[in-house]
């Protein structure tokens, strides 16, 4: 602290410490290059997350939260019960945002809506804690089709909806 301000590492943990609350707990991350996870625009509006639950595992928690620079932005987790059952078969998970899936259960709701040119981030973990992440904005989403946003985080990008599945699915072979 000089002068009565914070400087350095004490100013920026603030605002790290959001972030670092959903990340940390999710141990492990897919294979580099591949994402479990994807966003597309429905035509009504609503934002569906597509996410791959590879077979031996269940889906755990899903967050979705404001990526504010100073820090503190909303969000909304929602998680699976613990001890919940592994899926049996790979298979394709589809969830709208804002509306908590049948048997999850909402840990936090304070972002129930997406902003124009507002920055958000999305991580979705499975039990085994293996985690896909995104950074996306609603514009971004705006106008995708039939395509999605994938990951991985820092390097997303647009691909066919096919394209995601494909690669997810594989990715699972090495889980």
């Amino acid at each position: 602290m000089v002068n009565g301000r914070r400087t350095g590492a004490a100013r920026r943990w603030p605002r790290l410490l959001p972030l670092l609350l959903l990340v940390l707990p999710t141990g492990g991350c897919t294979p580099p290059g591949e994402s479990r996870a994807a966003l597309r625009h429905l035509d009504d509006g609503r934002i569906e997350l597509l996410a791959v639950v590879c077979e031996g595992h269940d889906a755990a928690r899903l967050a979705v939260y404001e990526n504010r620079s100073e820090g503190g932005g909303a969000g909304w987790v929602v998680e699976t019960p613990l001890g919940s059952p592994p899926v049996e078969r790979t298979q394709v998970l589809r969830v709208t945002l804002f509306r908590t899936p049948d048997g999850w259960q909402e840990q936090e709701g304070a972002l129930d809506d997406l902003s124009p040119g507002t920055p958000y981030g999305l991580l979705f973990s499975d039990s085994a804690g293996q985690g896909s992440q995104l950074r996306f904005t609603l514009d971004r989403l705006t106008g995708l089709g039939d395509r999605v946003l994938t990951g991985p985080w820092r390097h997303e990008r647009v691909v066919e909806e096919s394209e995601f599945l494909d690669g997810a699915r594989k990715s699972c072979d090495g889980a």
